[in-house]
């Protein structure tokens, strides 16, 4: 049944409603909960390090060589990984970064609607860093602002 149906049907009528209360069968009635302004949260790996390099797919060892440039000149104590996670339940909230001693935050790919941080660096996916020339371009130029 789509919800509409079934809302019509979940509904008393005056009537059947006072009934119900003078025989003593309590109502209870669906209030809408007002929306929590959730912060997009991040599945954080083991290790230490001010950088967090984030990405919405599990980490699974590919462009290795690519990884590996960003993180030598990031420092690769320097960094951590972490994956954007799906749900309200898992991960660090992007808000708690500073807590768990990150300052940076370099995303591959766009982050989850509502990603704030103040230092929050959007660039493309791995995969399109690894295949386009323009994009890994833009990669060290974001890079360079912050490191230089």
């Amino acid at each position: 049944m789509n919800g509409e149906k079934v809302a019509r049907m979940s509904r008393l009528s005056q009537g059947q409603a006072i009934r119900l209360k003078a025989i003593g069968i309590e109502r209870w009635v669906s209030r809408q909960m007002p929306e929590v302004d959730a912060q997009p949260r991040v599945r954080l790996s083991a290790g230490r390090g001010s950088w967090l390099l984030v990405q919405r797919h599990p980490w699974r060892g590919q462009f290795g060589t690519l990884l590996a440039d960003i993180t030598a000149s990031l420092g690769v104590e320097n960094c951590r990984f972490g994956q954007w996670a799906n749900t309200e339940e898992a991960g660090v909230s992007i808000t708690e970064m500073g807590a768990q001693g990150v300052s940076y935050v370099l995303s591959f790919g766009p982050p989850p609607r509502g990603a704030t941080h103040e230092r929050l660096i959007e660039v493309a996916t791995m995969q399109a860093l690894n295949e386009d020339p323009h994009a890994k371009s833009e990669l060290w130029q974001a890079l360079s602002k912050v490191l230089y």
